[in-house]
């Protein structure tokens, strides 16, 4: 409801991204957002439907989507040094999220998110929703067609 309010919001101006994390009860957001974007006929609305245990376009590197998503947030930091609004919560989650190399796969994992939740006390969601919010979907081939969905 939330997003479909802010999109509403945005009016028709440009083009409206929304990545859904679609692991556990965000599959059935995402499947509302279609059916809303359908019956609304809003075709500047794309909805990215991420499952963050999925598959990394870059698998030689990463271990699944949301490692992924961590170090492509980290080096867009670095590299465009945004103006981020101020939350203590969201910057200690996204700092606090440790990462190691799979020995047997040699790639970067980041720490489950049960793990994070045991050694933290806390769950890592507002840094999720924040790697979510500006994670750019690979496009797949000309015709839609592609190793990743």
């Amino acid at each position: 409801q939330e997003i479909q309010t802010v999109i509403l919001e945005k009016g028709n101006s440009r083009r409206i991204k929304v990545n859904l994390d679609i692991t556990g009860v965000g599959s059935g957001v995402a499947d509302s957002m279609a059916a809303w974007k359908k019956n609304n006929n809003r075709r500047d609305v794309e909805i990215n439907e991420i499952s963050f245990g999925g598959t990394a376009n870059n698998e030689e590197t990463f271990d699944n989507v949301v490692t992924e998503m961590y170090f492509n947030t980290k080096e867009w930091i670095e590299k465009y040094n945004p103006e981020i609004p101020s939350d203590d919560i969201t910057a200690t989650q996204l700092c606090r999220r440790t990462y190691f190399i799979d020995n047997r796969k040699s790639r970067y994992r980041i720490e489950p998110k049960d793990i994070f939740k045991k050694r933290t006390g806390n769950s890592p969601d507002r840094a999720d929703a924040f790697v979510l919010m500006i994670y750019e979907k690979p496009q797949t081939g000309i015709l839609g067609f592609g190793k990743r969905k």
